[in-house]
């Protein structure tokens, strides 16, 4: 989720406001991911900018976020489950489920293109 909110408020403090945990917290969830993965998902840069396999890997978490949560209205009803996600916070709601439209289709403006194809990690 770190990844996502850092890509989405093209900020690292940003992201740790919205997540109310610290920047250090955010950077560090980071880390952990690009390790697993092998593979920057920011440059070094300010704002962050992110790079090809950052883009996907963003993508992809969240897709799975919002199967998640499908799952989750079918396995408890639905009626349940949107009483839960409505109980839950709105904006992260917005931010998974925004549509591609508004949001997620007009980021790849900011993406790192600078990397080759062959780097490692590079999807």
């Amino acid at each position: 989720m770190a990844a996502i909110c850092v890509y989405y408020f093209d900020s690292y403090s940003g992201a740790a406001e919205y997540l109310q945990i610290s920047q250090s917290s955010v950077t560090r969830q980071i880390a952990a991911v690009e390790e697993w993965l092998g593979a920057p998902i920011f440059a070094d840069t300010k704002p962050p900018r992110i790079t090809p396999s950052g883009l996907k890997f963003c993508e992809l978490a969240r897709e799975t976020l919002c199967r998640f949560h499908t799952l989750k209205m079918f396995w408890m009803g639905e009626q349940a489950a949107q009483a839960a996600l409505s109980a839950s916070n709105y904006s992260y709601n917005r931010l998974i489920f925004s549509s591609k439209e508004d949001f997620w289709a007009n980021r790849t403006a900011n993406v790192v293109t600078d990397a080759p194809r062959d780097a490692p990690g590079a999807l």
